[in-house]
């Protein structure tokens, strides 16, 4: 795909023109979204949520999360879901995340991003971990992160 192309659906979707990043989005190709991108991450800096923010013009049959996941998860099982698979963003409720964002103040907070005021546990270079809740694509997620793990997700520079 030529980066002429890919620069003018990333200007419709900066500029909101949510018909016209449709209509492109969906002429592309797998492997032509693919490459679209790998060029906003690697070429633009851009953070994991503005990524989901484009993806939500895809074609239906395109997903960034499988459809056969279970329901979401909230409590014990949540937590156990995301120690046994740390890398994986976990499906929760949207009463879990409310949940946790009033328990305490957040140690972070971006856009639909947060991580809970208290570590969980210390990860092997002794930096702090916490539970990390989001909203994407209408659902809500949630995964362990340290303070650098979640700016990198909501691009924040360091």
């Amino acid at each position: 795909m030529e980066r002429e192309t890919m620069d003018e659906i990333v200007t419709s979707r900066i500029r909101g023109d949510r018909a016209n990043v449709s209509k492109m989005l969906a002429e592309l190709s797998h492997e032509e979204i693919h490459d679209l991108l790998c060029y906003m991450v690697h070429d633009l800096n851009y953070s994991t949520i503005d990524i989901l923010n484009v993806t939500e013009f895809l074609q239906p049959d395109v997903k960034v999360f499988r459809e056969e996941e279970p329901g979401p998860l909230e409590w014990d099982d949540l937590w156990a879901a995301m120690k046994k698979d740390p890398e994986k963003w976990q499906l929760t409720t949207e009463h879990m995340y409310d949940e946790m964002l009033n328990c305490l103040p957040p140690r972070a907070w971006i856009r639909n991003a947060f991580l809970v005021g208290e570590p969980d546990h210390h990860n092997n270079e002794g930096f702090p971990v916490y539970a990390c809740f989001s909203k994407m694509q209408g659902k809500c997620f949630a995964r362990y992160l340290s303070l650098a793990q979640f700016n990198a997700f909501v691009g924040v520079k360091s």
